[in-house]
């Protein structure tokens, strides 16, 4: 029976909403949706933009602040601002689903058209997009990813949806799929910074595959409107904090984050300066996000499709020349290793740390299983698959993107610690306004509301207890250092949880309280 490609397209999107609804549901329930301290993150910056106190929307800007690029949060925006969907994590995850569902869609978009052009076909190849399709739908990895309000999904989906808008234009050569293309790739910017790894390679693949004197003129439009999120985001980071390059080398950055805490991380920093271990880590996380098996399927087709292009040349094989650009997201990950921007720690038996970060060669694999023939096709989408079931054989809990979150946010003492000190203010709220320090899970957790929280970010800003009735303080964190200057007068400790960590509550001295300790 011949499937028209409007019904593969039905069938696609039916079976990931399908799918991601399903393990939504399944994650939901075992309580491991959101559980990722980068996921809540997000979820308290979107909600930080719709709880704040200040009626001025420049105030409420500011809260998207900076080193996160801010399409999921401005996403979030529309679900965070309700209760139950904010502290559920749910306002995140629904962003990711239906992130999820779109990859799928636009990957069997670009497997057919890369297998059309590997036919006899001239326009579709559905074999080839429903192996795309599968692949991704069916990783174990993404499945978590996609019920979880991290950034990696949304990130899949504007890389993909880059890419193959390009593939369009490589079909049509008009004007109007060209800035189509470019409108899209600024939007992918503005996910994640390994977005921005496209903008190059989609300038470059325009000259080189654009002909006549229009090639220059039309490379440099896409190039133009392609890179006005990046733009953007410079002059974002300039208006709230005077540097354009705040996201790179600010207190909040990665390199902010691991110099200060290089005394902990100094260890994953190994691979910085080196492009064999750079390259070496990341085909470890990729290898832990989609399989050993996957990994080496996906590098022989690699090797495949450059064999491919340089042989019958660019303009012969148009489509896959715009193809390979998925690659260069993975790239952008070992250039981020290995100038220290970024670490991975991908060995499960030792510690995981950012093992998500593989998930990219799902890209690369998705994107080019469309060179193989029929049967070659087949071979590799079961090699691929039965590596997905084997990397679930002792159960989804068991995924390094899972255990991640489950060993750095769950399973720790300070976790703990923190657990006794959101069920204690849940039983008894604390009086307003809270002082707690900014980025605190606790205020997701506790009951709390933005509005009723004054945030202390770093010891510059200095100590302002004007207002403030409550102070919930946790041993090591930038307010705890402010504190431990001076001698607290006014304040009465009324619970106090720990040790290592100590986290304490503390109220104004005329109300008569008293301590509770754990």
């Amino acid at each position: 029976m011949n499937i028209t490609t409007f019904q593969a397209r039905f069938i696609v999107t039916l079976s990931a909403l399908v799918f991601g609804v399903i393990a939504l549901f399944y994650f939901y329930t075992e309580g491991l949706s959101n559980i990722y301290g980068d996921g809540i993150s997000h979820l308290n910056i979107a909600r930080k933009v719709v709880d704040s106190s200040s009626t001025s929307l420049w105030e409420r800007y500011v809260q998207l602040g900076s080193p996160w690029l801010p399409l999921q949060h401005l996403l979030m925006l529309p679900l965070v601002w309700q209760d139950f969907l904010w502290r559920s994590g749910l306002a995140g995850s629904i962003v990711s689903l239906a992130a999820y569902v779109l990859s799928v869609l636009l990957f069997f978009e670009i497997g057919s058209l890369l297998g059309a052009e590997e036919g006899t076909s001239k326009q579709r190849s559905v074999s080839s997009g429903f192996a795309a399709a599968t692949l991704l739908c069916l990783n174990p990895s993404l499945i978590y990813l996609q019920t979880t309000p991290m950034s990696e999904p949304l990130f899949i989906c504007a890389a993909a949806a880059t890419v193959c808008s390009l593939m369009y234009w490589v079909e049509r050569r008009t004007r109007r799929a060209l800035l189509t293309s470019a409108a899209i790739a600024a939007i992918s910017t503005l996910t994640r910074y390994e977005a921005w790894s496209l903008l190059p390679g989609g300038f470059l693949a325009i000259v080189l595959l654009q002909q006549g004197k229009r090639r220059i003129v039309d490379a440099l439009i896409w190039a133009a409107i392609s890179s006005l999120g990046l733009l953007y985001w410079l002059w974002h980071n300039f208006a709230i904090y005077s540097n354009p390059l705040e996201f790179l080398t600010g207190y909040y950055s990665a390199r902010g984050i691991f110099a200060r805490q290089s005394e902990f991380l100094g260890w994953s920093d190994f691979a910085s300066g080196s492009l064999l271990l750079s390259l070496g880590i990341a085909l470890l996380a990729s290898a832990a996000c989609c399989g050993t098996l996957s990994v080496i399927v996906a590098l022989f087709t690699l090797c495949r499709a450059v064999a491919k292009l340089f042989s019958e040349g660019l303009n012969r094989r148009p489509r896959l020349s715009v193809a390979l650009l998925l690659t260069l997201p993975f790239s952008f990950t070992v250039y981020g290793l290995m100038s220290g921007n970024i670490q991975i720690y991908p060995l499960s038996a030792i510690a995981l740390l950012n093992v998500r970060y593989g998930i990219g060669l799902l890209l690369l694999l998705c994107g080019l299983v469309g060179i193989w023939h029929s049967r070659q096709l087949f071979l590799v989408s079961v090699l691929v698959l039965g590596q997905y079931f084997w990397m679930c054989r002792y159960g989804y809990k068991e995924l390094a993107v899972v255990q991640e979150p489950l060993r750095n946010s769950v399973y720790t003492r300070e976790a703990r610690a923190r657990s006794y000190l959101e069920e204690y203010l849940r039983r008894h709220p604390p009086k307003k306004k809270v002082l707690i320090c900014g980025g605190d899970r606790t205020i997701l957790h506790a009951g709390l509301h933005y509005r009723d929280v004054k945030l202390f970010y770093d010891t510059a800003q200095g100590l302002d207890l004007e207002g403030v009735e409550t102070i919930v303080v946790v041993e090591g964190d930038a307010l705890w250092r402010e504190l431990s200057k001076r001698p607290l007068e006014g304040f009465i400790c009324i619970y106090r949880v720990g040790p290592r960590p100590e986290i304490a509550v503390w109220e104004r001295l005329y109300r008569l309280s008293t301590v509770s300790e754990r």
